[in-house]
């Protein structure tokens, strides 16, 4: 489920446009 995560983490930077402005 790793790759999952991978995945999601790469959504998000792509949403926030920052992979630093994660919450």
């Amino acid at each position: 489920m790793a790759d999952l995560s991978k995945h999601i983490k790469e959504l998000k930077s792509i949403l926030y446009g920052n992979s630093e402005s994660e919450p």
